[in-house]
């Protein structure tokens, strides 16, 4: 019986002599087992609102910009991407202080699901400016979209019997600025606290909280940015829109409070990011009016001085809802 034979030349698969990368190779990539394959993830098809895309967005995203209430119809299911902005809060009245910014909620890290379906996308609006010297502003609109609710900025507080509104939580957005000597509204989930007053009677106002930082005594707090947001955007948004937010690219920024001082800021700017001017200077040395937030921002509209003039209503929100194709 001869010498058994062997074939030096053949590799032996084992891990043990190194050659567990021949393994993988003659297994699964050679035929000799069943191969390896990732499938690509879906694909999402749909349509509504403003549409944007991935041609014009130069990113691979298609985008869908929402700037009031309407159906996202899913043909074909997958992942999405969304920021949700609820409405500003209303500005105060009578050295009121400037309406906290809506909440604003961004999924960009990761992706949410979406199934053939026809999904309801709401739009909140811009609460309404104080109504009355002791009535601060109204609450922000909740804005919602795939099952996820971002709700509204508090309201100014007004004269000497109001208080900064609240942003409910969770999920609520800024809360409004205080008025004279009165309490600050508290922020929500999503939001930051109004301002406080200079303390006095007659005095400066406190802005409302931005979704970026919290009010001042005076000014509103900044609005936070959503980096993959503005840009593929701009082509098609109003005129408004861009002024508001192209030069810092931040949302949902806090009203400024009304400042009674003589000489001062006769207009006290809102957060960046759409939040409305307070007004300033005791009239008519200075306009007695506070603007309203940026329509389609979130932002928080701006406190009045009083005697007779109005504050300012709050901006509305919007939604956008993103996807690779």
């Amino acid at each position: 019986m001869g010498a058994r034979s062997s074939n030096t030349n053949k590799p032996q698969n084992n891990i043990s002599d190194g050659h567990l990368l021949e393994y993988f190779r003659s297994t699964f990539v050679r035929g000799g087992g069943a191969a390896l394959t990732v499938p690509p993830p879906p694909l999402v098809t749909a349509t509504g609102g403003t549409e944007i895309p991935a041609a014009t967005s130069g990113n691979g995203y298609k985008y869908h910009f929402y700037t009031a209430t309407g159906p996202f119809n899913v043909t074909s299911a997958g992942s999405v991407q969304y920021l949700i902005v609820s409405g500003g809060g209303g500005g105060g009245n009578n050295n009121g202080g400037g309406g906290g910014g809506g909440a604003l909620i961004a999924l960009a890290d990761t992706t949410q699901p979406v199934t053939v379906q026809d999904y309801s996308i709401v739009v909140g609006n811009g609460g309404a400016a104080s109504t009355g010297p002791t009535l601060p502003g109204s609450p922000g609109s909740n804005s919602s979209a795939l099952g996820i609710t971002a709700k509204g900025g508090g309201g100014g507080g007004s004269g000497t019997s109001g208080a900064g509104q609240d942003s409910t939580n969770p999920n609520g957005g800024s809360g409004g600025g205080q008025s004279r000597n009165y309490a600050v509204g508290n922020g929500g989930t999503y939001g930051n606290p109004g301002g406080p007053s200079d303390g006095s009677t007659n005095g400066r106002a406190g802005g409302g909280g931005g979704a970026g930082g919290a009010g001042g005594s005076l000014f509103g707090g900044a609005g936070s940015p959503v980096s993959w947001c503005p840009a593929p955007l701009f082509v098609p948004m109003p005129a408004t829109w861009k002024s508001a937010v192209t030069p810092t690219g931040l949302f949902a920024g806090g009203g400024g409070g009304a400042d009674e001082i003589p000489g001062t800021s006769y207009n006290v700017n809102g957060g960046s990011g759409g939040g409305g001017k307070g007004s300033g200077g005791t009239p008519p040395q200075g306009p007695g009016e506070g603007t309203a937030g940026v329509t389609n921002t979130g932002g928080g509209g701006g406190g009045a001085l009083g005697g007779g003039v109005g504050s300012g209503s709050g901006g509305s929100g919007f939604v956008v809802i993103r996807y690779l194709t």
